[in-house]
């Protein structure tokens, strides 16, 4: 990830219903290798330390990982993300930014997140 540049920074707050974190979500626009694609994306994210988890598309439900931090590398299409509320939270209060194939999301532990939209060939790392 050799183009550096500063993330547009995201906060979440604690929700009755999500504890959200501390740390903000951090995201990262036209950040991975021109070639792209899921092999590219991963060898650009494993050279700073983040494991692949899998190939994922749109993921529609509202989830956080309690003791996990994510790094999300979009490698085709576009989707809505939205962040930082569950489904009985009030959605007006969320997070909600756009990503592109090229763009990277990461986000803490505790964070809920989900897509709320993408294209049909939406796909991340």
């Amino acid at each position: 990830m050799a183009n550096e540049q500063q993330p547009e920074v995201y906060w979440t707050t604690p929700t009755q219903h999500v504890p959200n974190s501390k740390l903000p979500v951090l995201v990262y626009r036209d950040v991975l290798p021109p070639d792209l694609t899921v092999e590219s994306a991963t060898q650009a994210l494993e050279s700073n330390n983040w494991v692949k988890g899998g190939v994922f598309h749109h993921f529609p439900t509202h989830h956080y990982h309690s003791n996990t931090h994510e790094c999300y590398a979009a490698v085709k299409g576009h989707t809505t993300c939205v962040y930082g509320v569950g489904p009985l939270d009030d959605q007006s209060e969320g997070v909600t930014f756009e990503m592109k194939a090229g763009d990277i999301a990461v986000h803490a532990a505790g964070v809920a997140h989900r897509n709320m939209e993408s294209s049909e060939d939406y796909e991340y790392v």
